[in-house]
Order: structure tokens, then sequence, then C-alpha cells
């Protein structure tokens, strides 16, 4: 007998999730340039993953010791698992650069192209020339591969092109060629409507290059090196020096994958190559991807900036987001004065968030903020927000996070325009990931003091506040006020690990409120067979959790998740998870809010979190629960559940064997479409209200001056 096969494989599901966002290029409803989006996440998606995931799975391989072991629970062990990892990930690729193909054809069909440089016409190719003779030419620099050069240094993610060059006379040769990383990988020819790719117009320009030398076959490569190399922190050094000296090491990284593009698609000539590649690059045949197109589709996010600009209808028409003027920067504090209030992002605009920051920053009653930060904007409102506060003598306290993966360098100089300007900077906790997100205001009122938060599933980013789904929770009650307090006293060091009221925190505080819950929702099963469970998050791939759902499902708890991306737990079970449905979201935002509920009715408990099921956010970050009490506050959360869970059109489910589905027969609209709408409606009723006080108003003064 075998190990029983309890989950899926974590990164074997997070493929699934990247194919789902390929097959929303394939959504006829969605613009051309949104279908193309898609291509160019999914690309942008498959590089991190590559440089953070699969690098893990290499390394056990590696090891004679872990190699053949069983990862628990899975039936797999890791050579197994790579092996599956690569026919996924082909088949994924595969039928990405179909759909980029076809809508290459309709675009086509638009008069807006994108070619190779065989293709362009009598027009196009002296304009491809003269960019390739003005621009590009002076910044190349062959490399050969011969004894007098040194081996490259191949650059993680920078594309290459290897070319076989041949000359009468003198033995062929090998040389790379690699694209200068400051040029513009998209060339837009001048005076039309004609793209083409960087590497395109050096291959038609090669005897400009190599005088005397013939080419005889060439293909493009773009290798992927392993950026997750693990941070072991030093409490007695300075953490800046460490963070500093880590990214210097993740330049070394291993490679953990290589694509290659040949214009025929004949390997075979390459053979050779191809095996020294192989050898040199410490990699195996599983390794290697070859795609039937140009490399690294994140170019199309540029080709949609371009193209946009004169078709903008080949696009999403604008959203505008539901604004109140309650929510202003001069009634903000008043308004949270009068309850709590609850917003569901981008469909209620961010601009509360930002404006409540400013006002307190402003305000002469202002005695203290602190904020945590973990992602921000490039020209972050927000930190400009903190440093005028801090400039105009508030106490101002930041908790950054300086191990956010790939913005440890944007964090570092954040530290330093918020140090210059007197903010107390806070560089997260050793060990442990910071990744809350908590706002406290403190202001004097009279002779005592009041206390307001902001409590959030998504980073203060104002810029993916438009892009992602998230909740806010603003409030002024004193429960979540004291919290606040006495978690930014624990992040400091200054405090033990305090009894909150309203909020759980991380490590281990959420994991063990989660599993309390929902063995209250076993309890409940047993004794009024009503037994409810909802979680929204980004992966579920705790264990822990799991193997307590499944005990639920035993007992006959009906369980509703919405997981966007990897989920490890296997539905359709009789003997574990028959009463569990799991659904995932793909769609015009990134669905990133977290949503725990348990129970139904006035027995139900509605949280929103910062944190993911997964094991790494449970028991190695610092994140932060908020449990909903306001009555109105919780109606709201409740309305946005029974939308997500009623309106199902081109929602995935998952089945038993491991495949995402929408269904056939399926509600008219889809959750996003379903908010998108409502939000509409909210701007057009405030609109209508604001016109209406105009018009009293204009009569007032008119009827006063009679």
């Amino acid at each position: 007998m075998g190990e029983e096969i309890k989950y899926f494989h974590r990164d074997l599901s997070w493929l699934l999730f990247n194919r789902r966002v390929i097959e929303k290029s394939y959504d006829e409803d969605y613009p051309i340039l949104e279908q193309l989006k898609f291509l160019a996440i999914a690309s942008n998606n498959l590089d991190e993953f590559f440089m953070v995931r699969v690098p893990a799975i290499q390394s056990n391989a590696r090891l004679r010791s872990e190699a053949h072991k069983q990862v628990a629970g899975t039936g797999m062990n890791h050579e197994e698992i790579l092996e599956e990892l690569n026919r996924r990930n082909q088949k994924n690729l595969d039928l990405q650069y179909l759909r980029f193909q076809e809508l290459l054809e309709h675009l086509k069909e638009k008069k807006v192209y994108f070619k190779r440089y065989d293709d362009l016409n009598e027009v196009e190719r002296p304009l491809a020339d003269n960019y390739f003779e003005r621009i590009i030419l002076p910044a190349l620099t062959p490399i050969g591969l011969d004894s007098y050069h040194a081996t490259p240094k191949i650059e993680n993610q920078l594309i290459h092109l290897f070319l076989h060059l041949q000359k009468e006379g003198k033995e062929d040769t090998r040389v790379i060629l690699p694209l200068p990383v400051q040029l513009n990988r998209l060339v837009a020819l001048e005076g039309t409507e004609t793209f083409i790719n960087l590497e395109e117009v050096i291959q038609g320009n090669f005897d400009k290059i190599f005088l005397g030398w013939q080419l005889k076959r060439y293909f493009t490569f773009r290798v992927t090196l392993d950026q997750n190399p693990d941070f072991e922190e030093d409490p007695d050094d300075d953490i800046i020096e460490q963070i500093e000296d880590y990214l210097i090491e993740r330049r070394r990284g291993l490679p953990s994958r290589i694509e290659i593009s040949i214009r025929d698609g004949n390997f075979d000539e390459f053979k050779h190559d191809l095996e020294k590649f192989e050898h040199e690059l410490c990699l195996k045949k599983r390794d290697f991807y070859f795609i039937k197109g140009p490399l690294d589709l994140t170019i199309l996010f540029g080709f949609i900036s371009q193209v946009k600009v004169q078709h903008s209808e080949w696009l999403f028409s604008p959203f505008v987001p539901n604004q109140s003027d309650d929510w202003s920067e001069s009634n903000i504090f008043s308004t949270i004065d009068s309850g709590d209030i609850l917003l569901h992002h981008p469909y209620d605009s961010y601009q509360p968030v930002l404006n409540f920051l400013s006002a307190a920053a402003k305000s002469p009653d202002t005695i203290a903020i602190k904020q945590t930060l973990y992602r921000v904007a490039e020209d972050s409102r927000v930190i400009e927000a903190l440093c005028a506060a801090s400039k105009a003598g508030k106490q101002v306290t930041a908790v950054v996070e300086l191990k956010a993966r790939f913005d440890e360098e944007n964090n570092l100089k954040w530290v330093k325009v918020l140090e210059d300007a007197g903010v107390y900077v806070i560089y997260g906790v050793p060990d442990l990931k910071t990744h809350s997100k908590a706002l406290l205001v403190v202001k004097k009122v009279g002779e005592e003091t009041k206390s307001y938060v902001h409590l959030g599933t998504g980073n203060y980013n104002e810029s993916t506040s438009k892009m992602y789904t998230d909740i806010s929770l603003l409030s002024a009650n004193p429960a979540y006020g004291r919290d606040l307090v006495s978690f930014f006293n624990f992040v400091a060091g200054y405090s033990e690990l305090p009894n909150y009221e309203r909020i759980v925190v991380s490590p281990f505080g959420i994991s063990m409120m989660i599993v309390k819950k929902i063995d209250e929702q076993i309890e409940r099963q047993m004794t009024h067979q009503d037994g409810y469970i909802f979680l929204k998050v980004n992966a579920l791939t705790s264990k822990l959790i799991i193997d307590k759902l499944y005990e639920a499902s035993q007992k006959g708890v009906k369980i509703q998740l919405i997981v966007r991306g990897a989920c490890v737990l296997k539905v359709g079970n009789k003997e574990q998870s028959e009463t569990i449905e799991v659904r995932s979201i793909v769609g015009r935002f990134l669905e990133h809010s977290r949503i725990y509920a348990f129970g139904s009715g006035k027995h139900q408990e509605i949280w929103i979190s910062s944190a993911d099921t997964m094991t790494r956010n449970m028991d190695n970050r610092i994140e932060i629960a908020t449990r909903l009490y306001d009555k109105q506050v919780v109606n709201q959360a409740r309305e946005i559940i029974q939308a997500f869970t009623k309106y199902d059109k081109k929602t995935f489910f998952l089945h038993p064997n491991e495949l995402y589905q929408t269904h056939l027969i399926h509600s008219e609209l889809s959750p996003q479409t379903y908010f998108v709408k409502e939000a509409e409606k909210r701007s057009v009723e405030v609109q209508k209200e604001v016109y209406a006080a105009k018009r009293v108003s204009f009569f007032k003064r008119l009827f006063n001056r009679r």
C-alpha cells in the first residue's frame, strides 16, 4: 500500500493557475488588448515562478538523500515533480503562443502589425535598418566562444543571440550577442503602426556587425537564475548591510531554466550546441523550453501601452470607482467618528485611505502616526504624507519590511527618504516578514487622545489599488485602537505577545483562530446542522488548515472556498472533502482580498486579513486578521460574500481530477462584473445627490437675496 494522496502539489497546482490566466486570453468578451495583456501577465508570473519556486525543488532533486523522497501526501518525489512540472508548463506555453499568433492575426486585420524582419515591406525595412545603425549597432558587444574570450556571464532573463558564423578559409566560430538591456526591446517604426522586436532588427542586419562573415544559423535564448537564495539574518549585524550583501549574492544564482527560440524550429542542427549549454549551465533536458515565437511575452506590456494611444477602444472603458464626499480629506475623520467604514477596492476608490493619511499629516491635532509598509508605489503619496507629517512635528513611525521579495532595493530607497524626513523607521522583525497592513493615527481631542485605524488586506500602494481587489476598514472604535497600540509596541520590540481584543496576529495566532473557528462550525453542524465556512484567499497550502477543513467536511459542514492561485486541497473525496467547493476567479482585476467567514445569519463571524492560508503566512510572517463588528460593515461584508457565491459566470471550479473548468450553466454576471455595475450605480446616485444639493443651495441663496 502506498502513501495516501491527500494533497495536490503546490507548484503543480500553481501551473494550473497560470494556465487559467492564459485561458483568459481566449475570452472574446474582453477587448483585444485586454486579451493580449493576459499573455504578458502569464509570462511575468512564470518568470517569478522559475526565479523563486522551481530552484528549491531542483535543489532537493540534486541531493541524493532527497531526490527520490516523496513529498508528504502527494505521492510524488522531487524528480517526478520536476518532470511533471516540465510537461504542464510546456503545455501552457504551447497554448500561450498559439493564442499569441491568433491575436497577431486579429490585429493584422485591424491594420496594426507585429512583424518579423523578413516580413517588413519596402517602406518599413529602411526604417528598421536606419534604427539599427543609429541606435542598436553602437550598443552591441559580441562575445566569441573561444580560448581568446572569457566565458561570458549569462545575466538573469537577458535575451541573447547564439550565432554560428562561417568564413571561407577559416574555422567556423560561435558567438553570443547579448541584447543591450538599456534599449527598448520593442521597436515602433516611425510613421507606421508596425512593431518589431529588437532581435529581429539585429537578425536583419547581421552583415553590418560581422563584416566578411556569413551567418550559418542562430537562435535566441534566455536563462533564468535562482533569485531566492536563503537569507540567514544575523541580529548582531546591520540589517541594511545584510540586505545589500544579499542583493549582490542573488546575482550569482544557479540557472533554473533556459528558453530557446529557433526561427525554423529545427533544433537538430543545434544538438551539439544545446548539449554544451546543458553541461555549462548544469541543467537537465527537462529545464529546456522550446518556444514557438519571441521569447518573453512581457514585451506585450510595452506593445499595449503604445497601441492604446491610438486605439483606446481596444481596452476596457475607464472604470470610475465609487467615491463619496463623506470620504473627502475634509470630512473623512468626522465620517469615521459616525461609524466604521468598509471599502471594497477598486470598486470603492482607494482615495479615502490616502485622504485619511493626508488629513492626519496636516491636522494640528495629530500627535502620532504609525504604519506598516511592505510594497509601495513608485511615486508614493503614502511616503509623501508620512514625510510631511514628520516635518510638521508629528511623531511618525514606519515599519518598513526590507525583506519584501524583489522590492528590497525600492524599500531601501524609501527608508533613506523617511529617515531624512525624521521618521522613526523600524526595519521589520528578525527572522519574520512584516506583511500586515495597519495604520494608526492618534489625535488629541480636548484633554484626551483618540485613536483612528486603517486595517486592510492589501498594500499601501495607490498604483496597484486600481488593479487589485482588496478590503479596507476605517474605524475609530477604541478596541481597534488599543489593539494597534499594542501591535506597534510588539513590533518595535517593547512588548511581550499582547492579548488583543478584535484582531489576531501571526505567527501562529491566525492559524490557531481559524482552527478554533472550524471546530466551532463542526460543533454547530453536530447540534444545528447549519455549519458553514467561507474562505477567500490567494493560495491554500497550509496542511494544518486543510486537514481541519477535511475534518469539518467529514462532519457535513458546508465549505465554500475561493482560491485564486495554488490550492493543494483535493475536492470530491467522499471520505474526506465531499462538502467542499473550490472556486477560482481570474478576471479584469487581480483578486487579492482575504476574507474568512464562519457560521451563517446572525451567528456569522467575518474577518478580513492580510494573510493567505499558507504555512509561510501563518508561521513565518507578522500578519493581522481583523474581525468586523459594526453592524453596517458586517452587512456589507456579507453582501460581498454572497455576491462571490451567487455570481459564477467565468468562475473556474476545481474538480477531483485537478482540472479547473467554468460551468456551462451559470449566472448572467461574473462577480467582478457585478461589483463594477454596483459601483457605477452608486456613483450615479452620488452624482445625483451632489447635483440635488447644489440646486437646493442655489435656490436658498436666491431666496435669501430676495
